[in-house]
């Protein structure tokens, strides 16, 4: 239809896999923030979160832990709605590809 490679990138390759990118990025990201904390737990960093909930569990401080948890999962939660739902409004919705 005439369209260069750069158009035909701009207008059709990256709107057709951006859902696709989005996920991987969203499935990274959980990935990413999973093992965060499992490594402040094994580091024995003397901060953060996992080194909250490993040092509670050593004294068994089931409130901190359950916290700490929580803590975790809101954070989690929070990334999600914040970032990656305001790239999928602003791309993917708009274009209508997803509801």
């Amino acid at each position: 239809m005439g369209a260069d490679d750069r158009r035909l990138f701009h207008k059709v390759i990256l709107p057709g896999a951006l859902p696709h990118i989005l996920t991987g990025l969203r499935l990274g990201l959980a990935q990413a923030w999973r093992i965060l904390i499992g490594v402040e737990m094994l580091a024995a960093v003397p901060w953060g979160l996992g080194w909250m909930i490993f040092g509670a569990r050593e004294f068994l401080n089931t409130d901190v832990m359950l916290a700490g948890v929580v803590v975790i999962g809101a954070i989690g939660l929070a990334l999600e709605r914040l970032v990656f739902k305001r790239l999928e409004d602003l791309t993917v919705v708009r274009w209508g590809m997803m509801t």
